[in-house]
């Protein structure tokens, strides 16, 4: 397997929520109000809720805080679902979180906010699990594939719930160019570890060239909405430039770095049909483009390219 490449992945940061919620409180005149019982007899429960907020806002950065975030996630879904929420209700639940892109502290009187951030974060850990995966190992490559791909359906889910709600939160690092971007990067990088391993089965030359070529249309894509190309506004002037910068210098690269291994094999496919003009050509070509790659290298800290 050495003689895989494996390069770095991006991974996302995880929002913070600066403020403690006081669930206790709230639920407790919802259940007065709504269903007129006592809500004292619902206050194990409602700790029990308090404490795994708790514990998903600051979820740790593993297997276990993926799961606890998926919990909470869960028993906000099964909240909203089983009180009728009305406008004043919404009123009494304030949910404060950090926006990545600005910095700013949002505070907004809806649960599916709440729910949102949960699910943004789910998304954000599953990039961190799988970047940290050395992938020296066909399971380990299976391991980060199952993370980005799951990432992937976090940021689908939250670009679901935006067409649904039009709410004005869905702004900075929750707007629809960032979600979306996070989304097609997080599917690139789940077919690199594809990519990965048909290269260590030594799969057909043409499927292989298949999946590099995907790869480069993942990033080309990413890059469209990174860049403002797209009709929308840029991703790199919704967070910071250096941000942005290190963002955009990854995906040229690789991009550059999977269309060499496209022609590549490519190349070894046109081998094995005895097309030896055509061989050189593509070659050729992945030499050419190996060349451009290598000058964009140089942008990437020597300690983040494996």
């Amino acid at each position: 397997m050495e003689g895989v490449p494996r390069l770095p992945m991006l991974s996302f940061e995880v929002k913070r929520s600066p403020k403690k919620f006081d669930f206790a409180g709230k639920l407790q005149q919802l259940i007065a109000q709504k269903y007129h019982e006592d809500p004292d007899k619902y206050m194990n429960e409602i700790h029990e809720l308090e404490a795994l907020r708790a514990s998903a806002v600051y979820a740790s950065m593993d297997f276990n805080g993926c799961s606890t975030l998926k919990r909470y996630y869960c028993q906000l879904h099964f909240i909203k679902n089983r009180f009728p929420w009305s406008p004043s209700d919404h009123k009494l639940l304030h949910f404060t979180w950090q926006d990545i892109a600005t910095g700013i502290q949002v505070s907004v009187p809806d649960i599916d906010f709440e729910i949102a951030c949960v699910l943004y974060n789910i998304g954000s850990l599953h990039t961190q699990l799988g970047a940290a995966d050395s992938r020296t190992s066909s399971e380990g490559m299976k391991i980060s594939c199952t993370h980005f791909q799951c990432a992937a359906w976090a940021f689908e889910k939250l670009l679901e719930m935006q067409k649904e709600k039009h709410e004005g939160y869905f702004r900075g690092d929750l707007g629809r160019e960032m979600l979306t971007f996070l989304s097609i990067v997080s599917l690139a990088q789940a077919q690199e570890c594809i990519l990965e391993k048909s290269m260590v089965d030594q799969r057909k030359h043409t499927i292989t060239a298949k999946v590099a070529a995907q790869i480069v249309d993942f990033y080309g894509e990413a890059l469209k909405f990174l860049s403002g190309t797209k009709e929308d506004t840029p991703v790199a002037d919704t967070v910071n430039s250096s941000l942005a910068k290190q963002w955009k210098k990854y995906v040229e690269f690789k991009m550059g770095f999977y269309q060499c291994i496209t022609y590549l094999y490519q190349g070894l496919q046109t081998e094995d049909q005895q097309q030896l003009g055509a061989r050189v050509a593509y070659y050729k070509a992945a030499l050419d483009k190996l060349g451009e790659t290598e000058k964009l290298i140089k942008g990437i800290p020597k300690q983040e390219v494996k």
